[in-house]
């Protein structure tokens, strides 16, 4: 992946050293479309609450792709399970010429929400699971400023190179998962364990929520696809 491809797609908002990702390929279906509008009118409520608690290390750009299964694939990721990922390498590829397996390391600061997965998760209950989803994008997010404060601001391929192979990286994730040095504005001080970055991600999502989403046309957009897409499961009378 290079540089100048925009993290595989169209960037369509940035700030604070963050940048939202439109996946190059269209989304599937009307619903995946109003879904991942109303994570594009999340993400800058998301990057302002980061940028206060736990703000990007280092002068690399951070993407957030809204993304799908060919970016799990490309990940490694089980595109059925993952309604989310941080994307810091994949699994080992066999080399085809007899090799040494190797692994695919990201140049890139990256997560990934996967959309397609996640309507598929929140179709069948809505007034649940829309808050729910909306966990993922602050969550993967605050894996990434982790890593960035355990890294020095260091991809994960700068890490690979910096420290002799996918043992660096693999140290420099059980790192992040320590926890070390972190201290969040209002809440003290946040481990990086992922039951603490989870209830980072649930606290922004329900305070957007409750404050702010019912005002934005993308709520109310997508809650009108969803009853769009109800009515045609709906048998006939």
């Amino acid at each position: 992946m290079s540089q100048d491809d925009h993290a595989q797609g169209e960037v369509v908002h940035s700030m604070h050293g963050w940048n939202l990702v439109r996946s190059g390929s269209p989304f599937a279906s009307k619903q995946e479309q109003a879904l991942a509008a109303v994570f594009e009118a999340f993400f800058p409520y998301v990057v302002e609450r980061l940028h206060t608690l736990m703000p990007l290390q280092g002068a690399s750009p951070a993407y957030v792709v809204l993304g799908g299964r060919q970016h799990c694939h490309q990940w490694g990721v089980n595109p059925a399970k993952a309604v989310g990922f941080h994307a810091v390498a994949s699994g080992p590829h066999e080399d085809e010429e007899g090799g040494e397996d190797y692994f695919e390391v990201n140049e890139h600061l990256l997560c990934v929400v996967n959309i397609e997965t996640t309507w598929q998760e929140i179709r069948n209950s809505p007034g649940d699971e829309l808050e729910a989803a909306l966990v993922t994008m602050p969550h993967e997010m605050a894996h990434v400023v982790a890593w960035t404060l355990a890294s020095q601001g260091r991809s994960p391929l700068q890490v690979f190179d910096d420290g002799g192979g996918i043992h660096a990286v693999k140290a420099m994730l059980e790192a992040v998962e320590e926890g070390a040095g972190h201290r969040g504005a209002e809440n003290g001080r946040w481990g990086h364990a992922e039951d603490e970055v989870e209830e980072l991600g649930r606290l922004i999502a329900h305070e957007w929520v409750t404050n702010d989403a019912s005002r934005t046309p993308q709520w109310a957009g997508f809650f009108s696809a969803l009853q769009d897409h109800s009515r045609r499961r709906s048998p006939r009378p």
